[in-house]
């Protein structure tokens, strides 16, 4: 029975590796975001290992910390291949990338909602959206927590998986 299990639990990991499925729980990193080059405020860039986060200001006189002017730029360093991100209103300090470096996740806002976006860095494609608006929000191993910011406290939580996308 013991050697069965075994087997079963290698070809499972096989599995998962040929997929290209990580085995480690959700972690996210922040990227900071910062005027590229330094002292000129036109261009911005975060640097991940693998992925560049490229957006331009339509204030070139002045560092901000908002970009309302699509497109957000995801671009690959090895092969210089990038995609666009048409959206909302981003938030400077609010870009995170997955440890795999396949999920960007960026907040963005309106007048009206805040949203938690995640990306797939390859393609650009939104692969989940929540609205967040009144929330505090934290990615744990294996789980997205809500909470609100006002009033009663009220928690709400999703699960996540290995490439911190909300289920």
């Amino acid at each position: 029975m013991k050697i069965h299990f075994a087997v079963l639990s290698m070809a499972l990991a096989s599995a998962q590796a040929l997929a290209g499925a990580p085995t480690a729980p959700c972690a996210i990193t922040n990227i900071p975001v910062d005027p590229a080059p330094p002292g000129q405020f036109a261009s911005y860039a975060g640097h991940g290992h693998a992925i560049d986060i490229l957006l331009q200001s339509a204030r070139p006189d002045r560092e901000v910390d908002v970009f309302p002017e699509p497109p957000l730029i995801l671009r690959r360093k090895d092969t210089q291949k990038s995609c666009e991100i048409d959206g909302g209103i981003w938030t400077r300090k609010d870009f995170y990338l997955d440890a795999s470096e396949r999920t960007l996740i960026t907040v963005e806002f309106s007048g009206s909602s805040d949203s938690l976006n995640f990306y797939d860095t390859a393609s650009c494609k939104r692969l989940a959206s929540l609205d967040i608006s009144g929330y505090a929000w934290a990615i744990g191993k294996n789980a997205l927590t809500l909470t609100a910011k006002q009033g009663k406290a009220k928690t709400r939580s999703r699960r996540v998986n290995s490439f911190c996308i909300p289920n």
